[in-house]
């Protein structure tokens, strides 16, 4: 299978958090499991459904055609484990252009227990912030081929669908999108 078959793109829209909604474009090799946080994206521009990307939310309730859904009470120890494992092994990398979200910028450590680390969130935490961790989560999930959806299969070309993806494995030649619009 080649990179450009292989490459999933993600769109993580949360509004459930301080600030304006926020849409945060990523893409992942599930190859290789490298994650790259790329870009901002309208986030009241309706879900178009596409085999090829996951679609994460905070809300579900108001989001048309997500694949994964974002339940704060059930899913954020997995959410805080998952992002951790992910940086520590060096699979995240986010453009200079979304630096103003790194997760690291609001979470700290409670406490190290019997049970591993606690993490926690600071006041500061936004939706921008949130959205770039339901990526990383999202990508985790298909990397592992955990995300199902009810929508029916598109009948798209596949050659028109990759359409304007890196072809090797760089991990910023994975890019598909221009960080400028």
């Amino acid at each position: 299978m080649s990179v450009l078959k292989s490459i999933i793109k993600l769109d993580a829209r949360v509004a459930g958090y301080e600030g304006e909604p926020v849409r945060i474009m990523a893409i992942t090799l599930p190859d290789s499991g490298k994650i790259q946080i790329a870009k901002l994206a309208d986030w009241r521009e309706p879900v178009t459904p596409q085999d090829d990307v996951v679609v994460i939310t905070d809300t579900p309730q108001i989001t048309e055609h997500w694949s994964m859904a974002f339940y704060e009470r059930e899913d954020i120890k997995d959410l805080l484990r998952t992002y951790l494992e992910c940086k520590r092994s060096g699979l995240i990398k986010i453009n200079d252009g979304l630096r103003m979200y790194d997760p690291d910028q609001v979470m700290q450590t409670a406490k190290v227990d019997e049970r591993g680390q606690v993490m926690e969130f600071d006041s500061n935490v936004t939706n921008g912030h949130l959205a770039v961790l339901l990526a990383v989560w999202g990508a985790r999930k298909a990397y592992g081929g955990y995300v199902t959806t009810d929508r029916a299969e598109a009948d798209i070309d596949d050659d028109s669908a990759l359409s304007g993806y890196a072809n090797d494995n760089d991990f910023d030649a994975m890019m598909p999108f221009s960080v400028g619009g």
